[in-house]
């Protein structure tokens, strides 16, 4: 790049390459922000599911139609389950599905 480069005056053609970049730069945050929006909604989603599950086992608890052990059971997977997904917040990834 000479001297000459930065003294030049603009063009249509260069206002034209900037707006295309920041078009391109516009799109992809938008892109972004679209998925953490997702991201978001679903997680609101597991809470209240997982929520929902938390109040069920302790009405079938109360009631004395689930045992300690089964119970027991179901919070250990749903603790292995918060594990997975503050390891892959921590990793950046996805975690994968659980059976």
């Amino acid at each position: 790049m000479s001297w000459y480069d930065y003294f030049r005056p603009i063009t249509y053609a260069d206002i034209v390459r900037l707006e295309a970049k920041l078009d391109t730069l516009l799109n992809k945050e938008t892109q972004e922000m679209a998925i953490g929006e997702t991201i978001l909604t679903r997680v609101t989603a597991q809470t209240t599911i997982i929520g929902s599950i938390i109040t069920l086992i302790q009405e079938l608890k109360a009631a004395g139609d689930i045992t300690p052990e089964v119970e027991a059971a179901i919070l250990a997977k749903l603790d292995e389950n918060d594990s997975a997904l503050e390891a892959a917040l921590a990793a950046g990834t996805t975690p994968p599905p659980t059976a």
